[in-house]
């Protein structure tokens, strides 16, 4: 990994590849992003894609779009705080998964 992240900087700084160009731009993310792309190498049982995470998240707008088209006060204001707790539950369990 440290040779490929070598590979990856010089590219950058020798200017082989244009920092606009889409490949450009995609080292540039790896580079500043490095650390948490290459978080599994380095914390035993972390995750290496964020699926879990990303389905729930699909079901809280799921379920928050389906509630919004009611017109009923009740119901939007319990999708609204229903989206804000579940929120924030997967923002903790995140942070639990990275540290």
């Amino acid at each position: 990994m440290d040779e490929l992240k070598r590979w990856l900087t010089e590219q950058i700084e020798q200017h082989r590849v244009e920092p606009n160009s889409s490949l450009g731009e995609a080292i540039s993310y790896m580079l500043k992003h490095w650390n948490e792309l290459t978080l599994f190498l380095r914390q035993p049982g972390a995750p290496l894609d964020n699926n879990v995470c990303e389905r729930a998240l699909k079901k809280v707008i799921l379920h928050r779009k389906g509630h919004f088209e009611s017109f009923f006060k009740f119901t939007v204001t319990f999708s609204v705080q229903f989206t804000l707790v579940l929120r924030l539950v997967i923002d903790v369990s995140i942070q639990v998964c990275i540290s």
